[in-house]
């Protein structure tokens, strides 16, 4: 994750995906030529592994939003409820869970098989 928050997933192949909305009002599902298009907040989860499990820090994440998708990656901007609470420390970073909470969200674009956690 990068200082601004902007954090890259990069798949281990190409995938295919659902019509994700990119806008800047991501609050609402919208259709789109007959097909349901999807905020990434119908999709993605996103939470805090605290490091040091250091519970006076609040290190929730606010929001976030999706800046750019492709058949290789996706990049979210994340906003924390506090940033200065984030572990800068390289020996034991907090680290975020990214979970794909929509079940066949992604799909395997040469064998068409849905991508399981490995």
């Amino acid at each position: 994750m990068k200082a601004d928050g902007r954090l890259t997933v990069t798949f281990s192949k190409s995938v295919i995906l659902p019509n994700i909305t990119l806008s800047a009002s991501q609050d609402s599902p919208k259709r789109a030529l007959g097909q349901q298009a999807y905020s990434i907040q119908d999709i993605v989860s996103l939470k805090v592994k605290d490091a040091d499990e250091d519970e006076s820090q609040d290190k929730t994440i606010k929001s976030f939003t999706l800046e750019k998708i492709d058949a290789l990656s996706l990049e979210l901007k994340v906003f924390f409820a506090n940033p200065s609470a984030i572990s800068a420390d390289i020996k034991e970073p907090d680290s975020i869970v990214i979970e794909f909470t929509l079940p066949g969200f992604v799909i395997d674009s040469e064998s068409f098989d849905e991508l399981n956690e490995d």
